[in-house]
């Protein structure tokens, strides 16, 4: 699967139990275009049904110094035209795959982390929302520019009022404009905002590193939990999720090696 996806409009490679996936379009500051939606969803189907890669974490991030500029400008234009013929269903599912990419991020049972620099507009800004931990640069520009172009942002919402919540989702819709990365911290979009190239590769390090330190599988349930994809929250069933986990073998070499004051087997840091 890597070495095909690698070919078209993504590169991957495993380092340090790592999974790097960069957008691989420098040329048009790694706008999404529909096959890139394809490649990237191939990617995270992978993971999400069987982690063949034993990865702990994916690492995102955009060629060429920009992380997405949004939607590929010449699959728009193609778009317009067949909705000046009413072909809305073929708009419709285009649409949709992109969606679901999201969701795919979102789902993924592994850390993904997003490395925003540069340009992250419209769908980049959905797919970093998507993330569970994002690291920016100072310099990096933002936004939700759909309804300055008339349109909205449809499959973005969902992510976004995740991220930072109702209010300040509302503000971006509204008035569509660009914010800093100081600002994308304040609503909520960036976690970490770092001054320079060495900053941002020493905080990928470090939060990479605070990931390995957590059990994989209790990591992946408590992201489920997190993300309100428990089957129940009823507190018995909770309960029992709850012992399961201690009675599982990482349960029992995590608190092993708690009470014997060691690294668990899986803290390789």
């Amino acid at each position: 699967m890597i070495a095909e996806v690698a070919k078209r409009t993504i590169e991957t490679r495993m380092e340090e139990e790592v999974l790097h996936l960069t957008l691989s379009r420098a040329e048009v500051k790694n706008a999404i275009s529909l096959e890139m939606v394809h490649d990237l969803s191939e990617v995270f189907e992978g993971v999400l049904k069987d982690n063949q890669l034993n990865a702990r974490a994916i690492v995102m991030r955009g060629a060429g110094g920009n992380f997405c500029a949004g939607a590929d400008v010449k699959e728009m234009n193609s778009l317009i035209e067949r909705c000046q013929r009413g072909d809305l269903a073929a708009i419709a599912s285009h649409s949709a795959a992109a969606g679901k990419l999201f969701s795919l991020v979102e789902r993924c049972p592994l850390p993904v982390v997003a490395v925003l620099e540069g340009t992250i507009l419209g769908g980049g800004l959905g797919m970093a929302c998507a993330a569970d931990i994002t690291i920016g640069k100072a310099d990096a520009v933002f936004g939700l520019p759909e309804t300055r172009l008339g349109l909205v942002p449809a499959q973005i919402a969902p992510f976004v009022r995740k991220r930072i919540g109702d209010s300040k989702a509302r503000l971006l819709a509204i008035v569509g404009g660009r914010f800093n990365a100081w600002q994308a911290a304040q609503f909520g979009i960036l976690d970490y905002v770092a001054a320079d190239d060495g900053e941002l590769n020493t905080t990928i390090e470090e939060v990479l590193g605070k990931i390995k330190v957590c059990a994989p599988n209790a990591v992946a349930c408590a992201k489920r939990l997190m993300l309100g994809q428990a089957p129940s929250y009823d507190p018995y069933d909770l309960g029992m999720l709850f012992a399961q986990h201690m009675a599982s073998d990482e349960g029992k070499e995590g608190t092993r090696a708690f009470i014997e004051k060691r690294k668990a087997s899986w803290n390789k840091c």
